[in-house]
């Protein structure tokens, strides 16, 4: 079965408004191990389940990076208030939704106008999360000292 560009157009716009119902969508940022978070190398969105654990969450963005192991990957939050980094346990007993609210992680807005899940052109929130390679960083320790 072919699908038209107006089919496709719709059902894609039809998955956008649904996002925010049951998922998260996530901007996946992968730092490149210096200082600043800020100079990431490389992003991309993941979509995941709200009700998903956080060892879900480890294993998607594992397989959407192309991760063989995640021995020695960390991924983390920032607070909005503080700006310390959060980590996120591999843990397969909370949901990625506890983790969110018990933490008060806060959402971006890519739009300057409120998200409304029933506009097929409004701008779901997005949550970043960042990908802490530990081999890089102990790299770099290694060869700085």
């Amino acid at each position: 079965m072919q699908l038209t560009r107006n089919e496709f157009d719709r059902k894609m716009s039809q998955f956008i408004l649904n996002i925010s119902v049951k998922h998260y969508l996530c901007e996946i940022v992968k730092t490149n191990g210096q200082e600043s978070i800020t100079k990431n190398t490389y992003s991309e969105f993941l979509t995941i389940f709200k009700e998903n654990t956080l060892a879900d969450l480890h294993k998607s963005i594992s397989l959407q990076f192309d991760l063989n192991t995640l021995e020695n990957i960390q991924l983390f939050v920032m607070h909005p208030y503080s700006n310390n980094k959060i980590y996120i346990p591999n843990d397969p007993h909370t949901t990625l939704r506890r983790f969110i609210l018990n933490n008060n992680i806060t959402a971006v807005f890519y739009s300057n106008l409120p998200y409304n899940e029933n506009d097929a052109n409004s701008i779901p929130p997005v949550y970043f999360i960042y990908i802490e390679d530990n081999r890089y960083v102990e790299h770099n320790r290694h060869n700085n000292a």
